[in-house]
């Protein structure tokens, strides 16, 4: 339950709303010029932005916005752009007879807008008034919408978000935000209460035990009594260890949880306090191997609240403790032995604190070729049907590349017919597939990888369900050629198959070959069951398409789906773009699968506009006329002329 009471909603948003730019003291219709500080706009999708047009200083008339697709904009007369959807699209203004435009390009959401009430479960008396406040929030901004209000009773009347008690009953209010050409809805329940009421105006408070981190953590909170009776109320706290109470106001002790009762003429009400230790989360991971003597964690920042004991410090991975070593100024070490592999949260708690701390347990962490070739010659397992341990994303092992590698001419290939196997990865049978794949994670970091060779079925063979590459670049590779008869299978550089992912990964190939069988050979895969996203690929030649059937493509060959089993994976293809001179497909085909935001492009140029728009993540460097991913940078002239 909340306060019953008038509350007026700030508005936060009134500076930005009036800032439609106009100066000066000239007539409406007077001789103008009007332009925007900056010729193109990249947003995010569900953000807004006020305009900033500039006129000359004595014109004083109005600005006048528009977009010309308003399924990617829409601008209010304020100035306030509100993204819409994703792509592009043109933002006119006009000042009198003037005009100018900007260019617009809107990429894919990263969060989603929430909708937020003051409260989802109320109690109020009849006749009280109770503002629901509505807010929308994006990316822990609040934005502009539009908000409307019903109810399911006639207990309570609605005017403009503001609740009235009418009756004593029960009624659910719904609460509709228009934002962005999508709604958002909650519920909220109310009771209405009539005669001597007596209750507090929440039935759950949450507080911490310190603000040990000076965020504004509450440690105390004062909760109001609604009564129209007469008297003094009697509290209690059940476990004062855990928080006390007087007068109203709860104070936290430590972490747990308690009941505070307040009690008037025989009447009480119950109030679920729980206390929280302050935490906080460590951004940079910590690294390790499996087989590690130790885990060193960085805690130095939290040094001043560290106990100097061990004994005085739990540190644990999924409700698995792990064993300290010892303390040393700020250093915490680590026996690693019950860390699992894989992407992890370490938890380290004291009696006053909790930091989460990411940490990454490899099988390997490589610096070197010889490191890197242990991914098929020590880890790689192969599989047999019906044990469901070779089905475990993690089964070949967890990967960090440390460094850059030049393999000068070597070729590496996980091949996975080499299994006698004939089950599908993803949960569906497939007769087409007699074979199974590669179940790990490869993270790049960053890296580069220069002169590979991949052999028959690419480098990672088949990339199963759950698994992934990702944060790397392959350089100067070389696609197997398929000289081999029907062991040179149709594979693209990276792999012949992808189920799982490929994720934030340049390839650059010289050409790519013809393939063995129709379709051919492709940048990354042939086959696309699994996702491919912020990816390139880089063909170096003006190659042009071939005249048999046996095409290639500079990403992959075929977006796929099973059309019969509906638990197989579809193959999504997204926020990838090829580069290259001559007339190859990006993709040949798409079959059952999604293929969204793809596209070969011809000039760097076209490309960073693309990329620009979509968004792509951390090591890469996009300029007019090169392309850089950690340490390797290939500018257009390093492509050779279109045939």
């Amino acid at each position: 339950m909340v306060k019953v009471m008038k509350k007026c909603l700030a508005c936060v948003f009134a500076a930005v709303l009036s800032c439609s730019l106009f100066a000066g003291c000239a007539d409406e219709g007077g001789e103008t010029t009007v332009s925007f500080p900056q010729k193109t706009m990249s947003v995010e999708r569900f953000t807004q932005h006020s305009l900033e047009a500039v006129t000359d200083e004595n014109y004083d008339g109005d600005l006048i916005y528009s977009c010309s697709d308003e399924s990617i904009a829409t601008v209010s007369q304020d100035g306030l752009l509100t993204a819409v959807g994703v792509g592009s699209a043109t933002v006119t203004v006009q000042a009198g007879n003037s005009s100018a435009t900007m260019q617009l390009n809107v990429r894919a959401n990263t969060e989603e807008p929430v909708l937020n009430t003051a409260d989802e479960q109320l109690k109020i008396p009849v006749g009280q008034e109770f503002d629901l406040s509505p807010q929308v929030y994006y990316a822990d901004e609040q934005v502009v919408a539009q908000y409307s209000f019903s109810s399911d009773s006639s207990a309570v009347t609605l005017s403009d978000g503001t609740l009235t008690g009418v009756s004593v009953g029960n009624a659910t209010v719904t609460v509709k935000a228009e934002y962005a050409g999508i709604t958002l809805s909650k519920d909220v329940g109310v009771e209405i209460v009539d005669g001597g009421y007596f209750f507090p105006e929440s039935q759950s408070v949450t507080l911490y035990s310190s603000d040990i981190f000076g965020e504004g953590l509450p440690t105390s909170a004062e909760i109001g009594i609604f009564t129209n009776l007469s008297g003094n109320v009697v509290w209690h706290s059940a476990d004062e260890s855990v928080a006390t109470v007087a007068n109203g106001t709860i104070t936290a002790k430590n972490a747990g949880k308690t009941t505070v009762t307040a009690t008037l003429n025989d009447v009480t009400e119950e109030i679920a306090v729980e206390i929280l230790k302050p935490s906080a989360t460590i951004t940079q991971s910590a690294d390790t191997e499996q087989d590690a003597a130790s885990v060193v964690i960085d805690l130095t920042a939290y040094q001043d609240y560290l106990p100097a004991a061990s004994e005085e410090i739990a540190v644990s991975v999924s409700e698995n403790a792990i064993g300290i070593r010892r303390v040393v100024n700020g250093w915490i070490i680590l026996d690693p032995s019950r860390i699992p592999i894989g992407e992890r949260t370490l938890t380290v708690e004291t009696k006053d604190f909790i930091v989460y701390v990411p940490i990454v347990c490899a099988s390997l962490i490589i610096d070197n070729v010889n490191e890197f070739m242990q991914i098929k010659t020590v880890y790689f397992k192969g599989g047999e049907n019906g044990n469901a341990e070779n089905d475990d994303p993690l089964r070949d092992g967890y990967f960090i590349l440390n460094a850059d590698l030049d393999f000068e001419g070597q070729t590496f290939g996980v091949d996975p017919r080499n299994v006698n196997s004939s089950i599908h990865s993803g949960g569906a049978e497939a007769p087409w597939r007699a074979q199974r794949g590669w179940y790990g994670v490869f993270d790049g970091r960053g890296h580069v990888i220069s002169n590979i060779q991949a052999e028959k079925r690419g480098l990672f063979g088949n990339i199963e369900f759950n698994s992934v590459v990702k944060n790397v670049a392959f350089v100067n590779a070389k696609i197997h050629d398929g000289t081999d008869g029907n062991n040179g299978s149709n594979s693209g550089l990276v792999a012949e198959i992808v189920v799982g992912t490929v994720d934030n990964v340049l390839v650059a190939v010289e050409s790519l070959p013809v393939g063995a069988s129709l379709y051919g050979k492709a940048g990354i895969c042939t086959t696309l069951y699994g996702k491919i996203s912020n990816t390139v690929c880089i063909v170096l030649s003006g190659q042009n398409r071939t005249s048999d059937s046996s095409q290639p493509s500079v990403m992959v060959n075929e977006v796929a789906g099973n059309p019969i089993e509906v638990s197989a994976p579809r193959g999504n293809l997204v926020n990838s773009y090829g580069v290259s001179k001559g007339n190859l497909s990006a993709v040949n085909s798409v079959q059952y699968g999604v293929a969204t935001v793809y596209q070969v492009v011809s000039s760097f140029a076209d490309l960073n506009a693309a990329i620009d728009r979509d968004g792509f993540g951390e090591f890469w460097d996009f300029q007019e006329n090169k392309i850089s991913f950690g340490s390797y940078t290939v500018d257009e002239s390093a492509l050779l002329s279109s045939i």
